[in-house]
């Protein structure tokens, strides 16, 4: 049986990425041996536990940018040592410092870098982008790069230089769980899941709750998720005249109830998601909430992975979309920014929608059950297989 390494910064919190690599480890695990290797403190356990082994190699010392080349180096020399030991056939990686590690230590597997988040006009891969001649030597050294949306897939080959024939899309995938719901009243309840970092417009978030809360004062926002800007954004709620607390249980209009390990469990019954992020690939929580039937509304972010979900073009203008067009599990939606009340009006009209018709809810709910069952470990499990042993028989 072949062996499968994959490979991810850190485990150790609850994001996408993290149960990106946990839910291919689960997939793998039936036709391959798998292993998860991350680069945190020797000794953790990774946040979403299941049965396949986990390898925590240590970070080394933080050094200044200039020599932290050095770090990766050391790191390199050790996951090279793993793959040894663990006789691996292929190593997978995703994020930009495990891409550049894996490479650096590749010994006689073959090599797969995940490509889950745009580069351009994204401030985190600012870097990326300035040294893309290094940046796109270490991506062509890669077997293979999976993207998860088309729009990603045009940068690689613009700014990389990586040939077609190397790149390709990939599917993201979600076991429907089986979740009771926290809450058992009927509240009207929207609910929102990311961590508080600029990307994810937890500012925008609040701003639209806020224009929407305003004719709608007994309605909830539960928001799942910690990060550097937690503070921040409570004093942001303050300021938009809305009570937060940190207790589920609270009747305050702003919930943040932190990182959890289920979140779908405050997603039951909930009258839809809201995704307010200004960059995503494809947000595996989006795949959790359709699965449960949530309607999505969701923003037109940067990366084109949520028009991917949603079957739109992505060269479709967005203004050319009306209420009654093309989204069968919910809306797209401008970004909401605080500064341009037209967003959030569009935010607050689509909330009156998933509240207060019930034709166009239901509407919504069976169209995101659909998607959700699209986007089965069932219905993307031979798409992998065949990618896998494709880049196993190169």
């Amino acid at each position: 049986m072949k062996r499968i390494l994959i490979v991810a910064p850190s485990m150790i919190s609850a994001g996408g990425v993290e149960k990106l690599v946990d839910n291919l480890s689960r997939l793998f695990s039936g036709s391959y041996e798998v292993c998860i290797a991350s680069f945190d403190p020797p000794g953790s356990m990774p946040y979403f536990q299941n049965d396949v082994p986990f390898h925590p190699l240590g970070d080394g010392k933080r050094l200044p940018l200039f020599f932290r080349f050095v770090t990766y180096i050391a790191s390199a020399r050790r996951l090279s040592q793993l793959k040894r030991a663990l006789r691996a056939d292929l190593t997978i990686s995703v994020l930009w410092r495990a891409d550049l590690i894996n490479v650096l230590s590749r010994v006689q597997d073959a090599t797969i870098s995940l490509a889950v988040i745009n580069i351009l006009d994204n401030e985190t891969n600012r870097l990326l982008v300035k040294l893309r001649g290094v940046v796109g030597y270490i991506y062509r050294r890669f077997d293979k790069i999976l993207v998860i949306a088309p729009e990603i897939m045009s940068e690689y080959r613009q700014l990389y230089k990586v040939e077609a024939k190397k790149i390709d899309l990939f599917k993201t995938f979600l076991t429907r769980p089986n979740a009771l719901a926290y809450y058992r009243d009927e509240k009207p309840r929207f609910v929102a899941c990311a961590r508080m970092v600029r990307e994810k417009n937890i500012e925008g978030l609040l701003h639209a709750f806020a224009h929407y809360g305003a004719r709608h004062t007994g309605h909830q926002l539960v928001v799942i998720g910690d990060g550097p800007l937690l503070e921040d954004m409570k004093s942001l709620a303050l300021r938009l005249k809305l009570t937060y607390s940190t207790q589920p249980d609270s009747d305050a209009q702003v919930l943040f109830v932190g990182a959890i390990a289920k979140p779908e469990v405050f997603m039951v019954n909930a009258r839809g998601f809201l995704l307010t992020s200004r960059h995503e690939g494809v947000p595996t929580v989006v795949i959790l909430a359709a699965s449960l039937g949530l309607p999505i509304l969701a923003a037109d972010c940067y990366g084109g992975g949520v028009r991917l979900l949603f079957n739109l073009s992505p060269d479709e203008p967005l203004a050319s979309l009306s209420a009654d067009d093309g989204v069968a599990a919910g809306r797209l939606l401008p970004i909401p920014e605080p500064g341009q009340p037209d967003t959030l009006d569009a935010w607050a009209q689509a909330m009156e929608q998933a509240h207060s018709d019930p034709v166009r809810r239901q509407q919504w709910v069976d169209g995101a059950l659909e998607l959700g069952s699209s986007r089965s470990p069932e219905a993307v499990r031979q798409h992998w297989i065949s990618t896998i042993d494709s880049v196993l028989a190169s």
